[in-house]
């Protein structure tokens, strides 16, 4: 995946993520609602001032360190792999990346994270499009680390197995 495209997707989650909680805010005042569907989805305007399911509430710090510390790992992989960077792989991290900053914009501009999404069906904590692709990159990590298998030496083939030297056979 090339740079652009990586940063090109970062770039476009944190920008829907600020235009959406900017729109929330200015639409919706704190803690009301707008049923979608009702009974399943509604459009909630809350203030999270912690992480997911409200935890370390006021750890402001704490929390924009955090983010900084992942989105300076997403940064040095992303340098490190460059261009060989497979699609999914690219995604996978770019999604949390765009997240992670969008989410840190709301730490450091309002002390809290402006929230919206609302299951009512499986009573799951209102969340935002930052949340969501967080999320969504983490499980297609998880995905690709669990099918993707890595190119490297066949075990049944003992000529590429290492010598306890360290050099093949």
């Amino acid at each position: 995946m090339s740079r652009a495209g990586f940063y090109g997707i970062a770039l476009t989650v944190v920008a829907v993520d600020q235009l959406v909680k900017a729109w929330v805010r200015r639409v919706l005042p704190d803690e009301s609602s707008l049923p979608i569907w009702p009974g399943v989805f509604q459009l909630t305007h809350t203030q999270n001032r912690g992480m997911a399911f409200s935890l370390l509430e006021g750890a402001i710090p704490l929390l924009a360190a955090a983010a900084f510390l992942v989105i300076g790992v997403i940064v040095v992989a992303q340098i490190r792999v460059g261009s060989r960077m497979s699609p999914l792989f690219g995604v996978a991290l770019a999604l949390p990346l765009g997240g992670a900053v969008g989410n840190l914009i709301d730490r450091m501009t309002r002390h809290s994270v402006t929230d919206l999404f609302d299951f009512r069906l499986i009573n799951f904590p209102v969340f935002n499009v930052a949340d969501a692709a967080i999320t969504i990159g983490v499980l297609l990590l998880a995905w690709r680390t669990l099918t993707v298998k890595e190119e490297g030496p066949v075990p049944d083939d003992p000529s590429a197995m290492p010598t306890p030297s360290g050099e093949g056979r």
